[in-house]
């Protein structure tokens, strides 16, 4: 964890909780209806709605398959509560339209995450470097095709264009009550920093809570690549983290979310 006296925290957000004050580095901006609905790889993007207990939650995910998306493992499970229920899936989700809505069907949590973050706490580095999930959901999703990702994390510190997608509810929630896609980049390349084996920070962009779960893209060979899931920020915005994707999430995505 990066020396602060600021508190970091897992980005799943409470439906009606309170904007934070913004600092001096990148912050998300709105990606319009027309984008998101239509163009690649944000229409693979949606908004999951659910309940942790008694209380109702967003987070984000990427459909990755017919019948599979990708997202974070505190989205799908938190020690207090166990397994999230009623999950809602709204892919591409622009205010009150999306391309398609899905119930879950199955959850699937990285092997580790449960353990980890109840031995360390849900916001310690040894559970974020397991904060990795997938659902499969009912119904085929309404897209052109799945988003395709790469398990080599190096290529995030490369020349490259890159970008994290998700569903604030922080700043934008007075605005938008979370239900429009948001997008934020570094502003340097070669800004992202390991800090326990599969979990990296970069402290040049932030993403807000409900960001929880979507993709970090680099666009490689004209191809974009899912190369990282969002899973944490600071609560003064200074910096972001995320779960990459390496040789064992590649196994799990391969082994659970190949439908």
């Amino acid at each position: 964890m990066r020396p602060t006296t600021f508190l970091r925290i897992a980005l799943g957000f409470i439906i009606g909780g309170v904007s934070m004050t913004a600092q001096a580095i990148n912050f998300p901006t709105i990606i319009g209806e027309a984008i998101a609905q239509s163009v690649e790889p944000y229409y693979t993007t949606g908004r999951i709605v659910y309940l942790s207990g008694t209380l109702g939650y967003q987070g984000s995910a990427t459909v990755i398959g017919s019948r599979s998306s990708l997202t974070c493992a505190h989205v799908l499970f938190s020690t207090t509560n166990g397994l999230s229920t009623n999950m809602t899936f709204r892919i591409a989700q622009s205010n009150h339209s999306s391309r398609s809505v899905h119930s879950a069907s199955k959850l699937f949590i990285f092997s580790g995450y449960e353990a980890k973050s109840a031995a360390k706490g849900e916001a310690s580095n040894a559970a974020f470097q397991h904060d990795l999930g997938g659902l499969r959901f009912r119904g085929t999703p309404n897209v052109p095709k799945y988003a395709s990702w790469s398990a080599n994390p190096g290529l995030l510190n490369g020349n490259y264009f890159m970008m994290s997608l998700g569903y604030g509810g922080a700043l934008h929630a007075p605005f938008t009550a979370g239900r429009v896609m948001l997008k934020s980049s570094p502003q340097s390349k070669g800004s992202f920093q390991p800090i326990r084996s599969a979990y990296w920070e970069n402290y040049t962009y932030n993403i807000e809570p409900g960001m929880s779960g979507g993709p970090t893209y680099v666009y490689v060979g004209g191809q974009w690549l899912i190369l990282g899931i969002n899973v944490s920020g600071y609560t003064n915005y200074s910096g972001s983290g995320y779960r990459v994707i390496d040789a064992q999430a590649g196994n799990f995505i391969s082994q659970h979310l190949s439908l």
